[in-house]
């Protein structure tokens, strides 16, 4: 019975997010804020440290475009790829506003990324949908790769301190299967596409993010 509750409340939960992608849209910053306690685009901003000062930068799901605003203010040339085209929208809305001008981004899905061959230095995906641990979608990302180039994930956070929003947080995660990964079996994904990988657990205020690198083999 609780297996069956915890399977509904997960289909609930991956069909709200596609909502929040699409429909929602105009919500997403909102949502993000409450469920990371105002840390959302900090968590996301730990995949900088890890991206080359010069690097031609692909952003897989791009949302309303946070961090590839930082990657522009950062002198890096980046294009952005998101599924959902009311983020394309958002992303264009706060480029305009920033003033750095009309973004290049594209609509397209992971698993065919509309790029050549060896053309990025990076590829960046922060809290990626699924769609990360399949076949398909890393086959595409180390195809666009330049062999000495990396790819950057923020896969997860987990909140730390012992309040009762931090306790509330995680509750929900675990409830609705956003919790922390096995890192065995996400090393192994990984590894079976061909990528070496190393994890770092970055802290933030109120968390400790974790952040894959993966670099083609």
């Amino acid at each position: 019975m609780v297996r069956c509750i915890q399977k509904a409340l997960r289909q609930l939960t991956s069909a709200l997010l596609e909502q929040l992608y699409t429909t929602w849209a105009w919500a997403y910053d909102w949502v993000a804020a409450v469920v990371s306690l105002g840390e959302w685009t900090d968590w996301g901003r730990c995949a900088l440290r890890f991206v080359p000062p010069t690097a031609r930068v692909l952003e897989i799901g791009h949302g309303p475009g946070h961090l590839y605003l930082d990657l522009r203010s950062r002198g890096h040339w980046i294009v952005g790829v998101d599924r959902s085209w009311q983020m394309a929208r958002r992303l264009r809305q706060h480029a305009l506003h920033a003033g750095f001008g009309a973004p290049h981004n594209v609509q397209a899905d992971a698993r065919a990324l509309p790029f050549a061959a060896q053309c990025f230095d990076a590829v960046i995906w922060t809290f990626p949908t699924s769609a990360i641990f399949d076949a398909a979608t890393l086959t595409a990302i180390r195809r666009v790769l330049r062999p000495n180039g990396v790819c950057v994930l923020v896969l997860s956070a987990e909140l730390r301190g012992k309040s009762l929003g931090a306790s509330a947080v995680r509750a929900l995660y675990r409830v609705t299967g956003q919790a922390q990964l096995d890192q065995h079996a996400v090393m192994q994904c990984f590894a079976a596409s061909g990528f070496a990988t190393r994890h770092h657990i970055v802290p933030t205020q109120r968390a400790f993010v974790s952040v894959w690198v993966l670099t083609p083999q």
